[in-house]
């Protein structure tokens, strides 16, 4: 199957927010714009979501899910790779993220677990760290130049 991640609409946010919901994942500022969503759909439904917050040059990688039905076609490692070649042609150093499930999948991809103290103060400020993810979610960073 072929799939294509683009940036998502706003006509989308709806079935994002239903897809995070399915994954436990925060939704509540999901639509507040600072977010860039991007999507992989198949027959116009939504099966992947990710995004990011961005700081200057630095980035909050937030909402990773793909709808298990098509979890065997690497679309999450592609989402990530594209918010990645976002972050980079953005001049983005450094990416960021909080996970409670999923650290063994991120450390494929090179992000190295990190003391919260150690979170730029931008990303600690974030409603992400402050609110939506428990204080015990693994945060995780990775350099990008």
């Amino acid at each position: 199957m072929n799939f294509n991640i683009q940036k998502a609409k706003t006509s989308q946010v709806k079935n994002i927010k239903c897809l995070l919901a399915e994954h436990n994942l925060p939704i509540e500022d999901v639509d507040a714009g600072k977010i860039k969503l991007f999507v992989v759909t198949h027959k116009q439904r939504i099966i992947g979501v990710v995004g990011v917050e961005e700081y200057q040059n630095i980035a909050l990688l937030r909402s990773l899910a793909v709808d298990s039905k098509f979890r065997n076609h690497d679309l999450g490692k592609k989402l990530v790779n594209s918010i990645i070649l976002y972050c980079k042609s953005n001049q983005i150093e450094a990416l960021f993220l909080l996970t409670t499930t999923a650290e063994r999948f991120f450390e494929k991809l090179g992000f190295e677990i990190i003391e919260r103290a150690y979170v730029p103060q931008k990303i600690m400020q974030t409603k992400e760290f402050e609110t939506l993810c428990p204080n015990t979610a693994i945060a995780m960073f990775k350099k990008l130049n």
